[in-house]
């Protein structure tokens, strides 16, 4: 039986940009039924913590984040819900890749 492999994913409507995300939960991305893959980089001077809803916190809080390090990356090909930032203090800015 010959062997057949899947059909590559092919990128046809990427989306990409900068969010600043503060001291309160920003949305970074909203959901997105058909993303393929997302890239998030933090471009800035402070850690950004992530969470999948506007209840995420920094380390010290209720909800801690996962921490997305300074020129950190974050890269998935599963999730398609929305994605929140959040800093300790001042700003940072987060730029993505979505497919």
């Amino acid at each position: 039986m010959p062997m057949t492999s899947a059909p590559e994913k092919r990128s046809v409507d990427p989306d990409y940009g900068l969010v600043t995300v503060g001291t309160t939960a920003t949305l970074i991305r909203p959901a997105k039924t058909n993303r393929q893959s997302i890239s998030l980089v933090n471009e800035g001077a402070r850690t950004v913590y992530l969470g999948q809803d506007a209840t995420v916190t920094i380390p010290a809080g209720a909800n801690p984040g996962y921490s997305l390090l300074v020129n950190g990356t974050f890269d998935d090909d599963y999730y398609d819900g929305v994605i929140y930032g959040i800093v300790s203090v001042g700003t940072a800015d987060v730029t993505f890749w979505e497919d």
